[in-house]
């Protein structure tokens, strides 16, 4: 009874531990549930924000790429075909791409809308802080000016170094949330929702939540806001909240598991978070939940029923220790061993003589992919092609018949997800008790990463040894003492050697006595430290004495750890030194070109003074006096040297040529009379110029360069020994019959020649082939840049027309031109209002010059038109008194070049008052001015420094009676 009492007092302690242990393992199982589906859905928002952050930076390198494209800076017509073609390209993806100027201003926009061109979006803060960093950015969800809700990709657009606005891109958020975030599988109750680093509701499938913060919407659920502060400071994780919701039965609780993951989008980041009803996720486990209580149940009734066999059960296990106590030995033993093979790393296996397994290990199972229980009882053949079946088959018979170890064997399997792996095989015999030969036995080991490298490496040798031989760069290989090794296909080209030859000799061979020394140190210099050398200014002697400037780069090879030899690349830099020098007097010419460009702006304001005081002189003083003969030589002495600033300008490239119908004559002898004050009497100039030939479209500076460069040239022939510079022009017709003839080949027609001739000591054969080419020059440094010929040479071409050049040694040279005769009969500038009076007004003018000489004159000469002025020395003066009487002025002319507020600049402060009023624009030189900024300034005419008085009423006139 005793005995009994026992049993049951034990059954009960049984039966209360099963309860406690089903309780923890249904509870462990809940949270484990939780957790794995935390687990899923965390993965869901990393992909849907790493999807969303992909696709951004996909855009922001696309539009990036494109706004390097000169078109799209300068927003012309190719520039607006871009943007059209790549919003077709990705139509199904944007919105719109819309090109924003530096004041965040809407320069155009595709699908082109007229309405919005010209808005100002500054205001909007995304294009604020593009216009303030100049960084490429991602902007927070809003409304666009064309009505949509959308989200921006902005880069900025430079145009050599100069920011010039934005190019951006926007797309549609619906699209974005269906593609990204509608897609998450939530379940049936879950959903996904978006925050912006501000708490900004972006997405919810909730009715009423977007734009609003979600502080705002779950303010009476603070676990919710909770979760929210870790969103917005970029966390990632897992949370568990409650939402209250009202019901038929009031306001109900509900527990909701979430994960949130942030979406970094570089300059600001949102917040995606998964959500899901806890019910929901724990639904399949209520059948779990009553399988447990069966189970429970079960076992106590089992119980019972073993409380009842066990008593009768006691003699049986008495009988059956002994037993036990020998199968326990046997299965420790077996333990023991099968732990050990399931140790190993190799795979060990045992097949019958149908080669059907045994007997396998675990290191087995992985080799081939298989479970344990679906490895079991396969034959060999089931994971092996047939030619490695046939080759393990003759390995086994070999093995049957020899009953020999046989090692080394290599054999391929396959996986059973069908990938294939090499394995190092031994193989040896099985018998039984009775000697008999029952099967076999084997070890196999993985060698697939090996033969991978293997043939790694092969191919990286046979890869290095073709960038070796078809490298463009020279490479060497030698020896410490500079023998060489190797060499490839360009180093022996480089240097005229055959291989056999060069593979003869050192480096002492192609070095000349002054560099084999320092070759030497370098050399040491590697053996001892093993970095790499760069070094230039190394010559390389080719094998018919000729030398070859070169760039090296070295480097120590090493075998086994150890150094022993090193490879030498050699570039061939000669055409680069060549550039070098080339740049470098571009550079000069550059330089000359600035300061004639500084010179030519405060020239223009001193002749503005001369020329216009002189005007206001003329009419002040009888046309009889013989002081009104002087002021009118200081008059075109003025004129002469306006048209020099004009030379000047136009050798730095600050102004435009202005071609025009003229009468090459005039100018031809208005520029042999600038030459003879120049050259020496030494030389006689002797001239003959056909008074009527026909006027060619030409620009008059143009002509004066072309005939300073001829003369100039010219006269450095002959400056050691005199001689005679002729002069001629004449008009001619080149034919088919004469055509060709010294060299001409344009084009049948009528033609002015000018040709320039010397006596001086004239041109080789082989220096005449290069006269043209630029920076080629024969003479002695600080003489010539070589542009001269180069520059007349590119100006002929460009007006249709042709050079050419004859020379003698000892006699001279002759330079023939042909300028094609214009088709216009009047001359441009010979009209008939030439001689007439200076148009008059009586309207109100502002005038704004920092120069008072230039004010003043300005002032006077438009008083003495009739016109009201008011003159400023300072724009900031100017602008406060056109502020205070902002209707008393009928137009303003201004300088360009102004300390703190330049003419641009002012223009547009003034039409931001007054738009309709018009502003002429008065300059002498500014790099600043482009047609597109005057255009964008409301400017309504520009005129260039100095300005004669009929020319500046011209100008004044046009402005009054022309509105925009």
């Amino acid at each position: 009874m005793i005995r009994f009492k026992k049993i049951y007092y034990l059954l009960s302690i049984i039966v209360v531990a099963l309860g406690y242990t089903l309780f923890s393992a249904y509870n462990d199982l809940k949270n484990k549930t939780i957790t794995e589906f935390n687990v899923q859905q965390a993965l869901l928002a990393q992909q849907a924000a790493d999807s969303i952050e992909k696709h951004f930076r996909h855009y922001l390198q696309d539009i990036e790429s494109l706004s390097e494209i000169g078109p799209i800076a300068a927003m012309d017509g190719p520039g607006r075909e871009l943007m059209q073609a790549f919003y077709t390209k990705h139509t199904h993806e944007i919105l719109a791409i819309t090109r924003v100027n530096e004041r965040g201003r809407i320069l155009y926009t595709v699908p082109f809308n007229k309405s919005v061109i010209g808005s100002d979006i500054s205001g909007q803060a995304h294009i604020r802080q593009i216009l303030e960093t100049h960084k490429p950015l991602v902007s927070e969800v809003f409304t666009a000016v064309q009505g949509y809700r959308t989200v921006a990709c902005h880069v900025p657009v430079f145009d050599k170094s100069e920011f010039k606005g934005t190019l951006a891109v926007l797309f549609p958020f619906n699209l974005l949330s269906e593609e990204f975030i509608k897609t998450i599988n939530t379940g049936r109750n879950g959903y996904a929702w978006v925050i912006s680093r501000k708490g900004v509701m972006l997405y919810s499938p909730v009715p009423g939540q977007m734009d609003k913060t979600v502080f705002d919407i779950y303010r009476n659920d603070p676990s919710v806001t909770s979760m929210a502060r870790e969103m917005i400071s970029g966390k990632h994780g897992t949370a568990r909240y409650t939402v209250s919701k009202a019901g038929p039965d009031g306001i109900q609780e509900s527990a909701i598991q979430a994960v949130y993951y942030p979406i970094h989008l570089g300059n600001t980041f949102w917040s995606i978070a998964v959500a899901s009803p806890e019910k929901e996720i724990l639904a399949p486990m209520r059948g779990f939940k009553n399988q447990l209580l069966a189970i429970a149940l079960l076992f106590v009734a089992v119980s019972s029923m073993y409380s009842f066999f066990i008593i009768r059960a006691g003699a049986i296990l008495n009988e059956e220790k002994k037993r036990r106590q020998t199968e326990a030995a046997l299965l420790e033993s077996e333990k023991r061993y099968r732990t050990i093979l399931d140790d190993i790393e190799d795979g060990y296996f045992e097949v019958d003589i149908r080669g059907n397994l045994t007997f396998f290990n675990n290191a087995l199972c992985h080799i081939l992919g298989y479970s344990p229980s679906d490895l079991a009882g396969k034959n060999n053949r089931e994971f092996m092609d047939a030619a490695n079946a046939e080759k393990i088959y003759r390995t086994f018979n070999k093995v049957f018949e020899t009953e020999k170890l046989f090692k080394g064997f290599d054999w391929e399997v396959i996986q059973k997800n069908g990938a294939r792996r090499q394995l190092d095989t031994a193989i040896s015999l099985i018998k039984d008790k009775a000697g008999r030969k029952i099967g076999f036995r084997g070890i196999a080991r993985d060698i697939s990463e090996r033969k991978l490298v293997e043939e790694k490496m092969r191919e990286y040798k046979n890869r290095y040894q073709a960038l070796f031989d078809r490298s463009l760069d020279c490479v060497f290989i030698h020896d410490f003492k500079g023998k060489f090794i190797d060499a490839n296909e360009a180093a022996i080209k480089m240097l005229g050697y055959d291989k056999h030859d060069l593979l003869n000799l050192s480096m002492k061979d192609i070095l000349s006595k002054d560099q084999y020394p320092l070759a030497i140190l370098v050399v040491k210099e590697l053996q001892e430290n093993g970095f790499q050398k760069k070094l230039t200014g190394f010559r390389l002697k080719h094998k018919n004495g000729q030398s070859v400037d070169v760039e090296t780069t070295s480097a120590v090879i090493y075998k086994d750890g150890q150094p022993c030899a090193i490879q030498g690349i050699a570039r061939d830099i000669t055409e680069k030194l060549k550039m070098e020098v080339q740049f470098h007097q571009a550079r000069k010419i550059e330089a000359i070109g600035t300061l004639a460009g500084g010179i030519a702006h405060d020239f223009n304001n001193i002749l503005t003074a001369i020329i216009g005081y002189t005007e206001m002189a003329q009419y002040a003083l009888p046309k009889d006096s013989p002081a009104a003969a002087h002021i009118s030589k200081v008059y075109h002495a003025g004129s002469r040297a306006r048209d020099l600033v004009k030379q000047i300008l136009a050798f730095s490239r600050q102004t435009e040529y202005d071609l025009k119908t003229i009468k090459i004559q005039d100018v031809v002898k208005e520029a042999i009379t600038f030459l003879r004050a120049s050259i020496p009497t030494t030389i006689d100039i002797r001239q003959n110029i056909q008074a009527d030939c026909a006027p060619i479209k030409a620009d008059p500076t143009q002509i004066h360069q072309i005939m300073m460069n001829l003369c100039t040239n010219a006269y450095h022939a002959m400056r050691e020994t005199g001689g005679v510079l002729s002069i001629s022009l004449r008009q001619t017709e080149i034919n088919l019959d004469n055509k060709g003839a010294g060299g001409i080949s344009s084009r049948p027609g009528a033609f002015v020649s000018l040709s320039v001739r010397d006596t001086g000591t004239g041109i080789e054969k082989d220096v005449l082939e290069k006269i043209f080419d630029p920076y080629f020059t024969t003479k002695p440094k600080g003489e010539g840049t070589g542009m001269g010929l180069a520059l007349v040479h590119g100006i002929v071409k460009s007006y249709g027309g042709d050079i050419s050049v004859d020379s003698e040694i000892g006699k001279g040279t002759t330079f023939r031109i042909f300028f094609p005769v214009a088709a216009e009969a009047l001359l441009s500038g010979q009209n008939d209002d030439a001689g007439s009076p200076a148009p008059r007004g009586h309207e109100h003018i502002l005038v704004v010059d920092d120069e008072s000489v230039v004010a003043d004159i300005n002032r006077q000469t438009l008083e003495s038109l009739g016109y009201q002025v008011s003159a400023f020395t300072s724009s900031e003066t100017a602008m406060a008194e056109f502020l205070a009487k902002t209707d008393s002025y009928d137009l303003i002319l201004t300088d360009m070049t102004m300390p703190r507020l330049n003419g641009l600049q002012l223009a547009e402060k003034i039409h931001a008052v007054r738009p309709d009023i018009p502003i002429v624009l008065c300059t002498g030189f500014s790099d600043l001015i482009t047609e597109e900024k005057i255009h964008a300034a409301g400017i309504r005419k520009m005129i260039m420094k100095p300005v004669f008085r009929n020319d500046l009423a011209a100008a004044i006139r046009m402005a009054l009676d022309n509105p925009a």
